[in-house]
């Protein structure tokens, strides 16, 4: 069960990027879209939401061999890089929902202006990308700590 939780992570974020992608394309942190006198305190806030998400989905990925491994031998090793990888989803996760929820809280607050003068919209690109990187990261928490609790405590390596 652990190896599955541990799967998650890649699956979600490899099988939804078709929603992470407008998003992150959507994302702008331009100075030229800012205005008023908040764009002392922010104006040269990085837009990485690109690289975060390319982090994600990497690690996601390497979860998913982490997850056979965890499968196949259910060793300590195993779940101890499961552990690294699951702790960098974590952290990799947690800045892309700082960066959407940043860029959606300034756009709110007009700090930037969208083009056309359009209005911010909750569509189903933020809530299914939001969604599966929250899912991801519980996932990803829940597959290590199953996987210290269930590891093969008695497991040695075969060499001939």
């Amino acid at each position: 069960l652990a190896g599955y939780f541990v799967a998650i992570p890649g699956i979600f974020l490899g099988f939804f990027l078709v929603f992470h992608i407008p998003v992150v394309n959507g994302l702008s942190f331009t100075e030229s879209r800012w205005e008023g006198a908040d764009m002392i305190t922010i104006e040269h806030f990085p837009d990485l939401s690109a690289l975060i998400l390319f982090i994600l989905v990497l690690f996601g990925v390497l979860n998913l061999f982490t997850a056979f491994n965890m499968i196949a031998k259910k060793n300590l090793g195993s779940v101890v890089t499961a552990t690294i990888t699951a702790v960098l989803i974590v952290l990799a996760g947690a800045l892309y929902l700082v960066m959407v929820f940043l860029y959606v809280s300034l756009v709110q607050n007009g700090n930037i202006k969208l083009p056309n003068n359009a209005t911010f919209e909750w569509t189903s690109n933020y809530i299914l990308s939001i969604g599966s990187v929250v899912i991801s990261m519980i996932c990803s928490v829940v597959g290590v700590v199953l996987g210290f609790i269930n590891y093969d405590r008695n497991y040695k390596k075969v060499t001939f």
